[in-house]
């Protein structure tokens, strides 16, 4: 759990974000095995590494295999990577907003870099790439039924952990309810429905 501003700060990175998503996905690693997966040079990530290691939120051990030298290895400490937030008090949400805005930002080079690189397929049925914002009103049940269907995607996400077949993807998921200083009411929402049905 990140709760210490220590933590905090370890995580207030995005490459180090980076390196968490990667340890939850390979479990245990060397930093050669997350330089592969997060192509990038193993020696840049040893600074990262120590941090958040340091910070108890990843844990360093030792592989051994018969006749190489002992490899370091790194696993997320307890049990996983979770965020000690409450936006009805106000607990460490300004310190949410920025892992928020890291991973966005993370999440729209990994989509540039798809676009730019002729991987991409945006249609038919080996489709890889999607872009997609809503803004629409949910009732009670509306949102249970989203969130049962986020589960199900973690879900298939976990077991495709398991394997580790195919092609690496990166899937970003942001729901929220829309806060503005005016407000949308029901009744607001009454009137735009009355004016686009005409």
């Amino acid at each position: 759990m990140i709760t210490s501003p220590n933590q905090w700060r370890a995580v207030s990175s995005t490459a180090r974000m980076e390196l968490l998503d990667a340890l939850v996905s390979l479990g245990e690693s060397t930093a050669a095995e997350l330089g592969f997966m997060l192509d990038r040079a193993p020696d840049g990530l040893y600074h990262h590494l120590r941090a958040l290691v340091a910070a108890g939120i990843v844990e360093q051990g030792e592989r051994h295999e018969p006749g190489r030298r002992p490899e370091a290895t790194f696993t997320i400490a307890g049990d996983g990577v979770r965020f000690d937030v409450d936006p009805t008090t106000g607990r460490n949400v300004e310190p949410m907003v920025k892992i928020g805005q890291l991973q966005l930002r993370r999440s729209a080079r990994y989509f540039a870099d798809a676009m730019r690189s002729g991987d991409a397929r945006r249609d038919g049925p080996d489709r890889n790439l999607r872009l997609w914002v809503d803004l629409v009103w949910l009732n009670d049940a509306e949102r249970a039924r989203a969130n049962e269907l986020f589960a199900e995607l973690h879900e298939l996400f976990e077991s495709s952990r398991k394997h580790r077949h195919g092609t690496l993807h990166a899937c970003t998921f942001a729901m929220s309810p829309v806060a503005r200083a005016r407000g949308t009411d029901e009744r607001t929402t009454k009137r735009l429905t009355r004016r686009t049905t005409r």
